[in-house]
């Protein structure tokens, strides 16, 4: 059986037991949040929970698609920008969302507008080339079909979410 072991100045600080009787599965997963973590059991309920790095619990996870978004930045204990795909999922539809983990929805996104002329593009995830206090900036490495690359560069606001392509 896994245990989690929260071990500060080489004292173990907390234990986590996934059974059943604490709200977890047999298996758990574990995802870094900034200097937390978040930890969830790998079956339905899944119960994700953040917890501090000396084991204490901060909160119930709300926000349930965490997991799924790329080139996430967070910003602070709660809060994160992220991109993921959106329907119909084709290498020209993502969206940018700032994200509370309190919250169930987010607290704002933005639909992210790829050039249309790009041929057949193979989109690799975005990568966040530079983080400032009021902006993070993006970048989406392609290839066309042809075998052309190139990079497509937006700059985003991190607390209204608008964006500026570069």
């Amino acid at each position: 059986m896994q245990h989690i072991y929260f071990i500060n100045d080489k004292k173990v600080t907390r234990v986590i037991d996934p059974t059943p009787d604490n709200n977890y599965n047999r298996y758990l997963l574990i995802s870094n949040w900034g200097q937390n973590a978040i930890i969830r059991s790998t079956t339905y309920p899944y119960n994700p929970t953040l917890y501090s790095p000396l084991g204490e619990t901060k909160i119930k996870v709300l926000y349930s698609e965490y997991g799924s978004l790329l080139g996430t930045a967070v910003l602070n204990d709660f809060e994160a920008i992220g991109i993921n795909q959106v329907y119909p999922y084709n290498n020209s539809s993502y969206e940018i969302k700032k994200i509370d983990l309190r919250k169930q929805t987010p607290l704002w996104s933005y639909r992210i507008s790829l050039p249309t002329e790009l041929d057949r593009p193979r989109i690799e995830d975005p990568k966040i080339i530079e983080k400032t206090n009021t902006h993070l900036t993006y970048g989406f490495s392609y290839v066309e079909y042809s075998g052309n690359k190139g990079v497509i560069m937006f700059k985003v606001n991190i607390e209204n979410g608008e964006v500026e392509y570069l």
